[in-house]
């Protein structure tokens, strides 16, 4: 899913590229689970807190993303 991007809208994480049925999970740096989606295609979006940085895993490809 190299077309996967992220954009921070407020407290909502954009992820789009990604495929229909696709795993999404999400971590804080400190390893706690901040929850597991599932993608609907197209565009997923997540609400997530701010002021705290996540470990996003999309498929196989892991990036980081400070809120």
């Amino acid at each position: 899913a190299s077309d996967v991007y992220k954009r921070q809208q407020h407290d909502e994480l954009i992820l789009q590229g990604t495929v229909e049925g696709q795993k999404v999970q999400v971590y804080t740096t400190d390893g706690i689970n901040a929850g597991i989606y599932i993608s609907t295609g197209g565009l997923t979006r997540i609400t997530l807190r701010q002021n705290v940085t996540y470990l996003v895993r999309v498929g196989m490809k892991t990036y980081k993303v400070a809120m």
